[in-house]
């Protein structure tokens, strides 16, 4: 955790080696933080599978092995309102990197489940990761689910037996797989990660841009991340564009509009004051990462800028502030 300064007031080492993947999820909850998985290039198991700590350091839950024991199998965790966890995993069939995401109790008991692709079945002539799901939001009460995946798009299912509602698809997966129109149709994001749903019916995005060979650290023209929020009549079943960044807003420097692009990771979130915080995260000798926030006329009015090659994956402001300055 670091104070609006840039200060580093808090911090927890996860495991004893480096992490691979960069795409270590980490989220506040009530008893402390939630962490991982990650895992080392040379593990046949999770390094670290899953972890919840407190702000002393200590585990209070932690997903087992025989929960969360293959590297490739446990992606990403989170923790729901009902003291639940929620874990993304992929299994592989036929060749293809299937996701399912499991509800686990505290006592590591799977409760429940969906299956992405008994919903949104792969298109013809798809291998392996064809949809790389990075995402689920959770609303038990109001008996609805929202399943991200980065290539086939953000899927919204009941709670209860889950049952398709809508599928919203980027341009990235070329055969028409959703059922809402953009609008306009060339606002269409690429692919995403970490839609964020709100009361209004809107949803920000991270749109990575596209993937492929190349296009890392800006040294080509072919990809650029941006940040996205829609409108969503579920009704006319379109998505408005409302607002995105940067477009055509005059921004600080050229990093904005030359040099930003995410090909792995990524995140938006809209803050309480309507500004948005966007971590624009890469692991890149020449590059360096940003974690800033833009306001609704697209202004950035806080930035924290990483040396090049040091990665984030997500970002969360927290207010109040957990950490109160120490007074002389």
């Amino acid at each position: 955790m670091y104070d609006s300064d840039g200060l580093p007031v808090w911090y927890y080492v996860d495991g004893t080696k480096p992490d691979i993947g960069g795409a270590v999820s980490t989220q506040l909850t009530d008893r402390g933080v939630l962490i991982g998985p990650s895992w080392d290039a040379n593990a046949t198991v999770d390094a670290v599978p899953p972890i919840e700590v407190d702000f002393a350091g200590n585990t209070v839950w932690q997903c087992p092995t025989a929960v969360c024991g293959n590297k490739n199998f446990t992606h990403h965790a989170s923790k729901l309102s009902n003291g639940d966890y929620m874990l993304i995993e992929y299994i592989t069939t036929n060749g293809l990197q299937n996701p399912f995401f499991r509800e686990v109790s505290p006592s590591n008991q799977v409760v429940w489940s969906l299956d992405y692709a008994s919903l949104v079945p792969p298109p013809s002539g798809s291998t392996g990761d064809w949809c790389h799901a990075n995402s689920v939001s959770v609303d038990i009460a109001k008996n609805v689910v929202y399943a991200n995946c980065r290539w086939a798009g953000l899927l919204k299912t009941t709670y209860q037996n889950p049952t398709k509602q809508w599928l919203l698809q980027g341009s990235y997966i070329k055969t028409k797989l959703g059922d809402i129109t953009f609008s306009p149709s060339t606002s269409a994001f690429s692919d995403t990660h970490d839609p964020e749903l709100h009361d209004d019916g809107t949803i920000c995005f991270f749109d990575n841009g596209g993937y492929g060979s190349g296009a890392v650290g800006g040294s080509t023209t072919m990809f650029h991340s941006r940040a996205v929020e829609y409108k969503i009549d579920e009704t006319a079943k379109t998505a408005t564009l409302v607002w995105e960044f940067p477009g055509n807003a005059t921004v600080p420097d050229a990093w904005y509009t030359s040099n930003w692009y995410t090909p792995f990771w990524g995140d938006v979130d809209r803050l309480p004051n309507g500004n948005h915080l966007v971590a624009a995260g890469i692991r890149s000798p020449t590059v360096e990462s940003r974690v800033f926030e833009v306001t609704t006329d697209r202004q950035v009015v806080w930035e924290f800028r990483f040396p090049p090659d040091y990665g984030v994956y997500r970002a969360d402001r927290i207010a109040p502030p957990l950490v109160q300055p120490i007074k002389p």
